[in-house]
Formats: structure tokens, C-alpha cells, sequence
């Protein structure tokens, strides 16, 4: 009868402590899987600040830098416009390979929808810029990619705020839910002692003595 209940008690004990650990490893595994990565956008938000620079720092070489410096500025303009362009739309419609989702919060969502405005003609003006490589550039289109560029960069830095406060708000409450689930491990432990431990140092106890007593009475006889 002893083993009996030690071994329940075993088996019930093992049970519980799988479901704690399986609980605790999806807890810790959460932010692994979560496909809506502020960081991984973070990254790629402020790929877009600095590369927008570069290129705003390559038109102004272009139009008042002297022709020797303007291979260069060139050559990066080339290389810096189709990904100026990729981030943008990876931003809009979301990218897999970026690992920018299209599922954006809609805090974010309405800031990235608004950058559209400012990015569209400054886009247009940099590829006329571009296209246009063995003059100097039209000062025109010089002057819009200086009226949109500011606000722009504004937009795309309003986003990487809203990254950086999503980001910490979701780490946050991560440690709130450990903290929660370990509290529940503490309530669960304290109740498995209470409902089972208890009764089954009771229950052997009892049969520690009725068996002394049996033996007792054995003896006698």
C-alpha cells in the first residue's frame, strides 16, 4: 500500500513538473516566434535615416562640390536609390526577407502611410538626378528632393520612436508575465504540498503505524 501511494505521488509529482517546464520553456520561447519583430524594423528604419543622409550629402556634392568629386557621389547615389526605395516599400506592404511585417501597429501604420506623401516626389526627383548623371543636376529637382527630404526624415524618425516605445512596452510586459508565472509556480507548489504532500506523509504515517500495531499483535499471539 505504501509503495502504491509513493508511487502515485511520484507519477502525479512528474506530471506537474512536465506541464511547469513545457509552460515555462513557451514562456521564454515567446519573443522568439513573435513574427511582428520591432527591433528587426528598428534596424531597418534606421538603415533608412542614415541612407537618406548619404544621399542628401551625394546631391549636394553634385550641385556645388567641383566635377572631381562628383564619380563618386554618383556611384553611391546608384547604389543607395533602388534600396532607399526597397526599405520604403518593405515599410508600406511588409518584407519577408527584411523581416518587416505588413501587420504594422496603427500608431505606425498612419506614420508610414504619410511618408508615402514626402517620398514619392523626392524619390522622383533623386531618379531624375540620376538618369541625368552627365549634367549637372536641375537645380528644380535639386529644390524638391530639399523640400521633401526634411520632412521625410521626420516621418521616418517618428516611426523609429514608435519602434523603440513598442519594443520596451513589449519587454515590459514579458517580465510582468514571468513574474506572474513564477508567482503561479510558487501558488501551484504551495497547493500541491497542501493537497498532496501532506496527505500522502499522513497516509503513510498511518499505515507505519498500523503496521507496528500489526505487528504488535502478531507478536503476542
Amino acid at each position: 500500500m505504501k509503495a502504491r501511494v509513493v508511487r502515485a505521488y511520484t507519477n502525479s509529482a512528474f506530471v506537474l513538473l512536465l506541464f511547469l517546464l513545457l509552460a515555462l520553456s513557451g514562456v521564454a520561447l515567446y519573443p522568439l516566434t513573435n513574427t511582428n519583430d520591432d527591433y528587426q524594423v528598428l534596424q531597418q528604419v534606421n538603415y533608412q535615416l542614415g541612407r537618406e543622409e548619404l544621399i542628401i550629402k551625394d546631391v549636394l556634392i553634385l550641385e556645388y562640390r567641383a566635377e572631381t568629386y562628383h564619380s563618386m557621389a554618383l556611384s553611391e547615389l546608384q547604389t543607395e536609390l533602388p534600396m532607399l526605395l526597397q526599405i520604403q516599400n518593405a515599410l508600406l506592404h511588409g518584407d519577408k526577407l527584411l523581416g518587416v511585417p505588413s501587420n504594422e501597429p496603427d500608431n505606425i501604420e498612419a506614420i508610414i502611410v504619410a511618408s508615402q506623401i514626402e517620398f514619392s516626389p523626392l524619390y522622383s526627383a533623386l531618379r531624375i538626378i540620376v538618369s541625368n548623371s552627365d549634367t549637372k543636376p536641375d537645380i528644380n529637382q535639386v529644390n524638391i528632393v530639399f523640400q521633401h527630404d526634411n520632412k521625410y526624415l521626420t516621418t521616418i524618425f517618428e516611426i523609429s520612436t514608435l519602434l523603440q516605445q513598442n519594443a520596451e512596452s513589449r519587454k515590459v510586459l514579458l517580465v510582468i508575465t514571468d513574474l506572474i508565472f513564477i508567482l503561479l509556480l510558487i501558488i501551484i507548489d504551495i497547493i500541491k504540498h497542501l493537497l498532496f504532500t501532506r496527505i500522502m506523509v499522513k497516509k503513510i504515517f498511518l499505515e507505519e503505524e498500523l503496521e507496528k500495531q500489526h505487528a504488535s499483535g502478531t507478536s503476542i499471539h
